[in-house]
């Protein structure tokens, strides 16, 4: 076992019938001195394939991720550490269990903690609300679209109807959530820290989380994080370069036969960090417009339209254009009872970004197409777009 395991074991163990423990550093002296076999098989067991995980695939074909039980041991580790966590803590789970958040971020997480989860059969935003209140839940760990819908049932409830003033930590990943949206949930419950998370499949759900309430994030006690430029050379703080994850968290290889480089992951994702080590993710590589050879980052039009009053939700992308190469294109979707005109939202831009990095296009649709996950489906966009649209 991990040493750093040994103040959440060592007292109970002895009540379930374990003799003894074996750390990771006294494994070489232990195997010198007896003939069994059982403990090396599981010590090196650890990083045998406990799951295959599909990412996404948001901007490609889906690739099988072959997660070891030790990766995901480490995630939860990680997320002891960095958010305070305490057996006393219970949880509510709202996510699939078949995305690495549910099993890895959430469920390991309170297992090896000796939490609690509170399990559902079926995601309903009001069965979410009617959990935490009727457990006392002090720990929430959901995606943006769901804090997004349990505000909008809240707000539509009779006053009084959901109690969420038990919760201590709650942690948002897996896409962007609007500065508006933060502060929204932040009045609804202002008992609760709001912290992010940023991690991927191919960190088994780990990374990074804010250490604090409403903090940029920072990488957990067994992870390491660089930022580097195309030829891999480390950039300056409050440059943006591409996230490097290495330790323990990042997986081996893939269903398809390709291992991950001396557990260096390249994550296709831009970030700058500040000089307090605060990580602040951009965008995906790939999801980078460049219009002309102007680089648009579409974190930053999409944080402008989520200002806009009446919009809800917004998805920019990258659309084709014969003279500039690229241009951007944007989806938003309107608060309830609710219908932003586009050329106000137009008007409204002008005043907070730049004129090269406004939407060539921008429509209002009910709904913008999501994975199961919550992430916004941009590949399929972009191709609904060049397909379906001829733009003026």
């Amino acid at each position: 076992m991990d040493r750093r395991w040994s103040g959440k074991t060592e007292d109970f163990a002895g009540a379930i019938g374990i003799e003894r423990i074996v750390y990771e550093d006294e494994l070489e002296r232990e195997m010198k001195h007896t003939k069994r076999t059982l403990i090396p098989e599981t010590m090196t067991g650890g990083w045998r394939t406990a799951a295959i995980m599909h990412t996404s695939g948001t901007t490609g074909q889906p690739k099988g991720v072959m997660i070891s039980h030790r990766n995901i041991l480490e995630t939860a580790y990680g997320y002891h550490e960095i958010q305070g966590l305490v057996p006393e803590d219970i949880t509510v789970l709202s996510v699939p269990i078949f995305h690495i958040l549910g099993p890895s971020c959430v469920t390991t997480n309170f297992l090896t903690l000796g939490g609690t989860v509170v399990l559902t059969d079926l995601y309903r935003p009001a069965k979410i609300l009617e959990n935490i209140t009727r457990y006392g839940a002090t720990h929430f760990h959901s995606v943006p679209t769901v804090f997004l819908q349990l505000m909008e049932e809240c707000g539509k409830s009779v006053p009084g109807t959901y109690d969420l003033s038990s919760l201590r930590i709650t942690v948002c990943g897996g896409a962007m959530i609007s500065e508006g949206d933060v502060e929204r949930f932040c009045k609804l419950v202002p008992s609760a820290s709001f912290r992010l998370a940023y991690g991927m499949t191919e960190t088994s759900g780990g990374g990074t989380v804010s250490p604090g309430h409403r903090q940029g994030v920072k990488p957990t006690a067994n992870v390491a994080v660089e930022i580097v430029d195309q030829e891999s050379n480390p950039v300056p703080d409050g440059a943006v370069g591409q996230v490097i994850f290495k330790g323990p968290v990042v997986v081996r290889g893939f269903w398809d036969g390709r291992a991950v480089p001396d557990g260096h992951l390249e994550s296709g994702d831009l970030a700058w960090r500040d000089e307090q080590g605060f990580l602040y993710v951009m965008d995906r590589l790939k999801d980078m417009i460049s219009r002309g050879g102007e680089k648009i980052f579409p974190s930053v039009v999409e944080q402008a339209l989520l200002e806009c009053p009446g919009v809800r939700e917004a998805a920019v992308f990258a659309v084709k254009d014969s003279l500039y190469g690229e241009l951007p294109a944007a989806v938003v979707t309107p608060e309830p009872e609710c219908r932003p005109d586009v050329e106000q939202i137009y008007e409204y831009l002008k005043q907070r970004i730049a004129r090269y990095e406004t939407p060539c296009v921008i429509e209002v649709w009910s709904e913008i197409p999501k994975t199961s996950n919550g992430k916004v489906k941009k590949a399929a966009l972009k191709e609904f777009f060049e397909k379906e649209r001829v733009r003026q």
